[in-house]
């Protein structure tokens, strides 16, 4: 998609204003008890929280934004205001989330998310990505497999749409499976490995789901032992 001037713009104030922030609280907060417990060895202790105030400041504001301004369902011109909005909705969580990497283990990522907007309930085991988090609902006890992406937006036809991916309780996304907007998936669903749910799918509870595009599956799984 084109990156318009107003994009640059808003992301790069953006950008560079989280970083401001951060550096001033780390140099006139942390920096002289470092100095007084790491020595010569502060740079590298300061360094590693300031990307990590980096990221949580920026969580912050995405969820003070969202409060304010909603993101809202529906499909969107490229030129649109809102799409520029979505626009710097998705950088500023990315960068975010990429500063907050070094402190982050895959028991510590659903917190994470969590701080971005996803919600999430007790449990939930992520290998993948999310993507759009403010749109997106897990339940309790699912694993989202490795390399698997779960997408409230989709680009196509020179328009963005925009839905929410609600997933139930005990489910479990096969790594490398796709999940795209306007997606439901009931309690209790396995979707195989590499399986991509399309846009406006509706899986029932308990069914074994398996393709591209994504279709009812009843014999046993081609991956045994392997759906995660």
């Amino acid at each position: 998609m084109k990156t318009s001037f107003l994009d640059i713009l808003v992301n790069a104030v953006t950008f560079c204003g989280l970083a401001l922030v951060s550096f001033l609280a780390i140099y006139l907060g942390l920096r002289p008890l470092t100095l007084r417990f790491f020595g010569d060895y502060h740079v590298l202790v300061d360094g590693l929280a300031g990307v990590t105030f980096y990221g949580l400041t920026s969580a912050g504001l995405l969820r003070l934004v969202l409060l304010i301004w909603p993101l809202r369902a529906g499909d969107y011109l490229p030129d649109q205001l809102y799409s520029v909005y979505w626009r710097w909705l998705t950088v500023t969580y990315h960068f975010g989330l990429k500063a907050l990497s070094p402190v982050t283990t895959s028991i510590h990522l659903p917190i994470i998310l969590k701080l971005f907007g996803v919600k999430m309930g007790s449990g939930v085991v992520v290998g993948g990505r999310i993507d759009t988090p403010c749109l997106v609902t897990v339940g309790k006890g699912t694993v989202l497999g490795n390399n698997s992406v779960v997408s409230g937006d989709v680009l196509s036809s020179g328009k963005i749409t925009l839905g929410p991916v609600q997933i139930g309780n005990g489910v479990t996304i096969g790594a490398n499976s796709v999940l795209f907007p306007n997606v439901e998936i009931g309690h209790g669903v396995v979707l195989q490995v590499g399986t991509v749910v399309l846009p406006g799918t509706r899986i029932p509870p308990g069914e074994n789901w398996r393709g591209n595009p994504a279709r009812k599956w009843t014999g046993e799984s081609s991956f045994p032992g392997d759906v995660r």
